[in-house]
Order: structure tokens, then sequence, then C-alpha cells
């Protein structure tokens, strides 16, 4: 996943390290609105996220 968000959407994703084995499959469209994206991972891990614009980097905690 992290590899699709980044290609698609330029972005680098970090999680908890224990979350680093869990693995999801979600279908994302390209077309599809990139918040709402992050917004879908995040409750599917059931945590909160920050965008950071500037470094072009999205933590989740």
């Amino acid at each position: 996943m992290k590899h699709i968000i980044s290609a698609c959407f330029c972005y680098t994703l970090k999680f908890p390290k224990e979350y680093y084995d869990h693995r999801i499959t979600i279908r994302i469209n390209k077309k599809e609105d990139f918040k709402r994206t992050i917004q879908l991972i995040s409750k599917m891990y059931n945590l909160n996220f920050e965008i950071n614009e500037e470094l072009k980097v999205i933590t989740f905690q």
C-alpha cells in the first residue's frame, strides 16, 4: 500500500512499528480523492493521521 500511495500521490506513509506486518488490500481509483483514501486507511487501522504538505509525509499514530 505504501508503494501505491507513493506512486499515485507522491506521499510517504509512516506507521507505528507494530503495524509494519499488517497487510490489507484496498482498491484505489486514480480519480479518488486523496484525503478520502487516507481517511479510509485511518479507519481501517483505527489510527489518527497528520499530513505534512511541505515534506509530503503522512504520519499515522
